[in-house]
């Protein structure tokens, strides 16, 4: 509309007064159920970086990439001409990520709902969120033809940078070889949770959850103690030492940086404070929880989207390609249905949140007596990769060790593999409960059994997420 392109021209005005004004002038037409803005977006988006690969045999023609003459690994790219741009209202946009994507920490996480604020539907109200909570890259990166089937789509935004790690490589180049003109745009945000209190001044040994010393000194971030003005003035008045943990990593970031340039694609970062004790400015950017975007987080999000695709355009006459690897995967984690494998008489397909809504539950398989079966099929004429996701967490495993094997119907099987309950190391000391996705074997075609056995007693039993069939999956 008139109003909301007049608020976007005024934002653009304000936005070199200062870097939190930026943050916010940006958001001004976001009240709005969709932040489309017709026409191009003048100015160029602050905090991205462009990389390609001169290895790539299908390097996108949208953006239109150029090599600087300093020989920088970071690229230039050119906003595509206006006739070769896609009306903004025919874009179509997936998103890949985790539950900050899926939309939770806010709500009643009805899908309606989360239609209100989450970002992928700020950008667009028909986007396709194939975000899975809990979980990382992995999983889609094993199933990326079951995610995306036969769809076709411009604009494709990657969020999973803590877990970056576990497969997002391997996720952009399955998802370029589809869409070989696609804009992919990776997103890096932090949270509150990855602020740790240095013990020395240069934060070379032990550190301690900037939560755990709000804690000692009165008050829970998470519960209440976010936007609590005590709260500020404590960080107001530390003359401690704070650093980032995960957010500052080099490593993690050339994950994300490194994946970017073998397929051409932005890496868009959040704002951040240059001192993180400096978090409590970015405080309403977050829910209740500390961790998840707060609805203006979410606008903020969808602003980082927007402002990359209004600048540089979209294509109007994109490729598709064909993938060079095949999957069939079976995920009850969000929805309860099992169908596509059989389950041994002493399965029990329990609620993680014994919530009354399907929509916002969380499902797991599990087996009465400590030990049980699956059995899988094969649909492809060829033998295939058999990767589970089951559930784990930290910093102490309340799941038991449990023993996993294929049994093939010929009587032959592979060796028992063990499957680590603990989660991945990036998130320090703080409590969380999420999948992993492990490979267990190969399998032949048509139908074989996989067996659970747990090694040890615990709180929980093993818990079993999805099962995935893979030709090839390369990290």
């Amino acid at each position: 509309t008139n109003k909301e392109s007049m608020g976007l021209k005024q934002a653009n005005r304000q936005k070199k007064t200062s870097e939190r004004v930026l943050s916010t002038s940006l958001l001004a037409i976001a009240s709005s159920f969709c932040l489309y803005i017709a026409g191009k977006n003048n100015s160029r988006p602050l905090n991205i970086d462009v990389f390609s690969s001169s290895q790539s045999t299908q390097l996108p023609s949208n953006p239109l990439l150029r090599m600087p003459n300093d020989g920088r690994r970071r690229l230039e790219a050119i906003p595509l001409p206006d006739d070769r741009r896609k009306d903004p209202s025919e874009i179509r946009y997936a998103f890949l990520g985790t539950s900050n994507t899926w939309g939770a920490g806010i709500g009643s996480g009805e899908i309606l709902d989360r239609k209100t604020f989450a970002f992928p539907w700020l950008v667009n109200p028909n986007a396709r969120n194939f975000s899975v909570r809990a979980g990382g890259p992995a999983y889609a990166a094993t199933c990326t033809s079951t995610i995306v089937g036969e769809e076709m789509f411009d604009v494709v935004v990657f969020e999973y940078y803590m877990r970056a790690h576990e497969g997002i490589a391997t996720l952009a180049r399955r998802i370029r070889e589809r869409f070989p003109d696609a804009m992919l745009i990776f997103l890096m945000n932090w949270n509150p949770t990855n602020i740790h209190r240095c013990i020395d001044e240069d934060c070379t040994s032990d550190d301690e959850l900037m939560l755990n010393w709000v804690k000692d000194h009165g008050f829970d971030i998470q519960n209440g103690g976010l936007l609590h003005p005590k709260v500020h003035q404590l960080f107001e008045e530390s003359t401690d030492t704070w650093s980032w943990h995960s957010w500052g990593l080099e490593s993690k970031r050339n994950i994300i940086y490194q994946a970017s340039h073998d397929v051409g694609g932005f890496v868009s970062q959040m704002e951040a404070p240059e001192n993180p004790k400096d978090w409590i400015q970015y405080a309403d950017m977050f829910a209740s929880d500390a961790h998840h975007p707060s609805k203006k987080g979410h606008e903020q999000m969808a602003r980082r989207v927007l402002n990359i695709v209004e600048y540089y355009g979209v294509i109007r006459e994109p490729r598709l390609g064909k993938f060079t690897t095949s999957d069939h995967c079976v995920n009850w984690f969000e929805t309860g249905d099992t169908r596509g494998i059989d389950i041994s008489p002493n399965g029990v397909l329990e609620s993680l949140l014994n919530r009354r809504s399907p929509t916002f539950d969380k499902f797991a398989l599990s087996f009465e007596g400590s030990e049980g079966w699956i059995r899988i099929n094969n649909p492809f004429g060829i033998r295939m990769e058999l990767y589970i996701g089951y559930m784990t967490t930290a910093p102490t495993s309340i799941y038991p060790k449990t023993q996993a094997v294929i049994e093939l119907l010929d009587g032959n099987g592979e060796e028992p593999v063990t499957l680590d309950v603990d989660a991945v190391a990036e998130y320090g000391n703080r409590p969380v409960h999420i999948s992993r996705v492990l490979k267990v074997g190969i399998v032949n075609a048509g139908h074989s059994i996989v067996r659970f056995k747990e090694m040890e007693k615990s709180e929980k039993p093993f818990r079993l997420v999805s099962v995935l069939l893979s030709t090839g999956k390369d990290d």
